[in-house]
């Protein structure tokens, strides 16, 4: 995902973001970029969820009907550069394989907000909090 210099998030009205494909080179908007929509679990009139992708996400483009001229972003993707969220301080993946959550980070800084379920044998868990 691309947007402006010192942003971390780049939307429109419609919740769509623009991306620059791996076959593309240049700066950080490349010129010829459109709006994708960004598929959501639910999304209707006023509800739904919103999770918008952070500028320097990779994130995975279908096209509708196998058409070129229809892209959709259908989720983003962890990498080298962006690792998964660790929901421990003790370690990380393979380690914490039982504990599934949604981390947010704050905008334009440190904290966060989170949603844990941890499914240890024996040690059934839920926690929300925010730093």
């Amino acid at each position: 995902m691309v947007g402006p210099e010192g942003e971390e998030v780049f939307t429109d009205e419609l919740a769509r973001i623009q991306v620059r494909f791996h076959w593309q080179r240049g700066g950080s908007l490349p010129q010829g970029t459109t709006w994708l929509r960004v598929a959501m679990p639910s999304a209707g009139s006023g509800f739904g969820h919103q999770f918008m992708p952070r500028i320097g996400q990779e994130v995975l483009v279908t096209f509708l009907a196998g058409d070129i001229d229809r892209p959709l972003v259908t989720s983003a993707l962890y990498n080298n550069i962006n690792l998964p969220p660790r929901f421990s301080k003790a370690s990380g993946l393979p380690g914490n394989r039982t504990l599934s959550g949604i981390r947010t980070q704050e905008h334009k800084g440190s904290g966060f907000n989170e949603l844990l379920f941890d499914d240890t044998p024996g040690s059934l868990r839920a926690r929300m909090g925010t730093t």
